[in-house]
C-alpha cells in the first residue's frame, strides 16, 4: 500500500507526575485516597494510591511503551495525539470515585 499514512510506528510516552493540590474531598474523613491515570492512544497506566490526602505527591514517572500511531513521524511530531490525565479517589467499597478529567493537546 502507498500513501503518507500507510505506515504505523511505535512510540513511547513518559509522563512525570509530581503532585496535585487542593483536590476535592470525597471521603467522610474530609480527605481522599487519590491516584492518577494516564491515557495515550490505546494504552493507560495508573500511579500509586496516596492515602488520606488532598495534596498527593506521586513523584512518579509513568512509561507507556509500544504505542502504535499511524502516519509519518514528521506529521505525528507536528500533531501528536492528546494525552489524557484522570484523577480518582480510591474507595474500597465503591471501587473508585472520579475526580477530574484533563486533556493535554499539542499547540504551537
Amino acid at each position: 500500500s502507498s500513501g503518507i499514512n500507510a505506515e504505523s510506528h511505535k512510540y513511547q510516552l513518559r509522563a512525570y507526575l509530581y503532585q496535585a493540590r487542593d483536590l476535592i474531598s470525597e471521603d467522610a474523613s474530609g480527605l481522599s485516597d487519590p491516584y492518577a491515570k494516564i491515557i495515550y492512544g490505546n494504552q493507560s497506566k495508573a500511579t500509586k494510591i496516596i492515602p488520606e490526602t488532598l495534596c498527593p505527591t506521586w513523584d512518579q514517572t509513568i512509561i507507556l511503551d509500544g504505542i502504535e500511531i499511524w502516519g509519518c513521524p514528521e506529521e505525528v511530531s507536528q500533531h501528536p495525539p492528546s494525552v489524557v490525565l484522570e484523577l480518582f479517589d480510591y474507595d474500597p467499597v465503591v471501587c473508585v470515585i472520579f475526580i477530574i478529567y484533563i486533556t493535554v493537546t499539542h499547540s504551537h
